[in-house]
């Protein structure tokens, strides 16, 4: 059945599961000027506690309407459970359907189709209200969950959605906001100590590939040594002196 709300809203406790063990917990950002910090926890009753926030620094908190997410295995979908229950605690929408999520109440759509979302507001069945954070977990009736059975790489956090900039924000954003860490422009803006994230993440493998050993570099075979130099033959002696008579 469906957990009780009171161990999900408990965040302190479930915070501490994880232990600082990167093996149990995944923590990154979604965005650019917006950006929200999405942290993953597996934790030990067997579900994946979820944390959404503002990230630090990064400007005016925006308002979290919705949360996109695929699992690793589509026939893991259909057995899925949401904590807290429908309209309690800011939840206020629940979907599951293998490739087949893409909207919130108020009409919003991605651009993409996904496996689950859950949907936030301070009204039931709606995006209405501010909701600059949230936590919620998600449990399953066939067995615990790890991180391996969710992908991390493609969740969307759907912000400003009741507004005139909805977006939905994703880790290619972040990543790409951190291309340039500095305000200077050179090398087409891509600098800073923030690159080496941005380029493993983007293109380090297309570079790879594209400029590959392509096998072991040939010596050019062996230098010629161009024959043997010739003598320039054998020097007349301008033959035989004469008598003169």
């Amino acid at each position: 059945g469906t957990k009780g709300s009171g161990g999900t809203k408990g965040s302190g406790g479930t915070n501490g599961s994880g232990g600082g063990d990167d093996k149990t917990k995944a923590v990154f950002e979604v965005g650019s000027e917006s950006q929200v910090t999405v942290e993953v926890i597996d934790i030990e009753t067997g579900g994946l506690f979820i944390q959404l926030a503002p990230t630090e620094g990064a400007g005016t908190p925006a308002d979290i309407d919705g949360f996109f997410f695929n699992m690793a295995q589509d026939s893991a979908v259909g057995d899925l459970v949401f904590d807290p229950p429908l309209n309690e605690f800011g939840v206020t929408g629940q979907q599951a359907d293998p490739n087949g999520v893409t909207t919130l109440s108020n009409g919003f759509m991605t651009d993409q189709p996904f496996d689950g979302a859950l949907q936030f507001g301070t009204s039931p069945d709606s995006t209405d209200g501010e909701t600059p954070h949230i936590n919620f977990t998600i449990w399953s009736n066939a067995g615990p969950l790890s991180l391996d059975d969710i992908d991390l790489e493609s969740m969307g956090v759907a912000v400003n959605t009741s507004g005139a900039t909805p977006e939905l924000l994703t880790q290619d954003d972040a990543l790409n906001a951190k291309a340039s860490s500095t305000d200077s422009y050179h090398n087409g803006g891509v600098e800073g100590d923030k690159f080496d994230e941005w380029y493993q993440k983007t293109i380090a493998d297309e570079y790879d590939e594209a400029n590959g050993s392509g096998g072991t570099k040939g010596s050019g075979g062996t230098k010629g040594s161009d024959g043997t130099k010739g003598s320039g033959g054998t020097k007349g002696s301008g033959g035989t002196k004469g008598s003169g008579g």
